[in-house]
C-alpha cells in the first residue's frame, strides 16, 4: 500500500463524514425551526444556545468557528421569523394591519440583510496591503 492511496482513502472518508454531518445538521435544523415550544422550553433552548455560543467562542477564534456561529445566528433568526409568520400575524383593525404588516416587512428586510451580510463576509478576500504611491494630493 502506498502513502498516496492511504491519503486518498483518508480524504474520501473525511469527505463522507463531513457530508453525513452536514445532512444530519440540515435535518436537525429542519426539525428545530418550525418546532413550537412553550415559554419555559423556549427560554431553556435560548439559554442553552447562548451558553454554547459563549463557550465555543472562548475556546477558539478560527474561521470555521466564525462560520459555525454565523450559522447558529441564522438558525435562531430563521426560527424567530418562522414564529413571527405563523403565530403573530392576526390583525383585527385596519390600523393594526397597516402597522403590523409594516413591522413584519421591516423584520423580513432585517433578516435578509443578516443573511446577505454573512454571505458577504464569510470568505473575505485575502489581498496584500499595498502602500500608497506618490505624494499626497493637496
Amino acid at each position: 500500500m502506498t502513502e498516496g492511496s492511504t491519503i486518498e482513502r483518508l480524504a474520501t472518508r473525511s469527505a463522507w463524514l463531513v457530508a453525513i454531518a452536514g445532512v444530519l445538521c440540515v435535518a436537525g435544523v429542519a426539525i428545530v425551526i418550525p418546532l413550537s415550544f412553550q415559554a419555559q422550553a423556549q427560554a431553556l433552548f435560548a439559554l442553552t444556545t447562548i451558553i454554547i455560543v459563549i463557550v465555543a467562542n472562548r475556546a477558539s477564534q478560527s474561521r470555521h468557528l466564525t462560520i459555525a456561529l454565523s450559522l447558529v445566528s441564522v438558525i435562531v433568526s430563521t426560527r424567530y421569523v418562522w414564529w413571527r409568520t405563523t403565530e403573530t400575524l392576526h390583525f383585527r383593525t385596519p390600523a393594526e394591519t397597516f402597522f403590523g404588516i409594516g413591522l413584519y416587512m421591516a423584520e423580513i428586510y432585517a433578516w435578509m440583510i443578516l443573511l446577505l451580510g454573512y454571505l458577504q463576509t464569510a470568505w473575505p478576500l485575502q489581498r496584500p496591503v499595498r502602500p500608497l504611491e506618490g505624494p499626497p494630493a493637496t
